[in-house]
């Protein structure tokens, strides 16, 4: 009994081996031409049993596959451009902002040239207005003065249009400087015909002013005041007519001729016939005569008012 029971076990053993051992066999041919053929059959076995939760705790890693390996390569590449991407977008920005930078300063520098090239153009334009007022106050003073002496030409030529014993007696009420005005606009033959009919006196204080070569603006001016003079002893009746006269002949005259008039009478005076004037002529020649003293034109300024 014991043998046939051990001859029995001996085949369990056997026939186990019988079975086995081709199978083993064939596994190993298999490994060693896939090996041969460039199949990694450890890595493989590796990758399998690392997918199992009990034996991937104690097996190590697998390597790798080329596919793998590519894939890996092409997300580092992908990487690496975003990056590069990432710099190369900085900078552009910073270059705009430099760009943009330099842009605001230039403006910034044409609108100073240009708020500059504004504030010479009115400077410009002010001079010109002011050499344009200037250019026109001359031509009125000119003009006034042309009309005086037209006027004086004219009374000239009424008088030597008259006999002299007529003209003579009407010259000695003018004034001194009056008289020189209008015998110098007379010929040498009336001239003469008049001064035999003046009184002699008259006659040589006026002929020996008339032979100086006093300018006949000095005469001008001598003359209103030498008539001003004659006003203020009036009565107060014809000083009233006078002063009116007077205010109307100043208001003709150009306002620097009519601020040195002005300047040589008493202040009383110069603010009655101020007052007669019209506003636009007061005003101007109150103007000329601050340029001449400041400190006596403020106090007629504050008679007038």
């Amino acid at each position: 009994m014991a043998e046939l029971e051990e001859e029995r076990s001996y085949s369990v053993v056997e026939r186990l081996l019988f079975y086995t051992l081709p199978v083993l066999f064939t596994l190993l041919l298999t490994g060693v031409l896939l090996t041969v053929f460039g199949y990694d059959v450890v890595n493989e076995m590796l990758r399998a049993g690392n997918k199992v939760p009990g034996i991937a705790a104690v097996l190590p890693d697998p390597k790798p596959t080329e596919a793998e390996l590519r894939e890996a390569m092409r997300a580092a590449d992908q990487t690496a451009a975003q990056g590069e991407g990432a710099a190369a977008e900085s900078g552009e920005a910073a270059a705009v902002r430099a760009d943009l930078a330099a842009k605001e300063a230039e403006l910034a520098q044409l609108r100073a040239e240009s708020a500059e090239k504004e504030q010479r153009i009115a400077q410009l334009q002010a001079e010109l207005e002011a050499k344009q007022a200037a250019e026109e106050q001359a031509a009125a003073e000119a003009a006034s003065e042309e009309e005086y002496a037209a006027n004086v030409k004219k009374l000239a030529a009424v008088y030597g249009s008259m006999k002299a014993s007529k003209a003579a007696p009407l010259l000695e009420n003018l004034t001194l400087s009056e008289r020189v005005l209008v015998m110098r606009e007379m010929d040498e033959e009336q001239q003469v015909d008049i001064f035999e009919r003046m009184d002699p006196a008259v006659a040589a204080e006026t002929s020996i002013l008339l032979k100086d070569a006093v300018p006949s603006k000095d005469l001008q001016i001598a003359a209103l005041q030498e008539r001003l003079a004659l006003g203020s002893a009036a009565a107060d009746a014809s000083a009233e007519l006078t002063t009116e006269e007077l205010s109307r002949t100043i208001a003709q005259m150009t306002p620097d001729r009519a601020a040195e008039v002005l300047l040589e009478m008493e202040q009383s005076q110069v603010v009655l016939i101020l007052r007669g004037m019209e506003e636009s002529s007061r005003a101007t020649i109150l103007d000329s005569l601050a340029k001449l003293d400041k400190g006596r034109t403020a106090r007629i300024a504050a008679r007038l008012g």
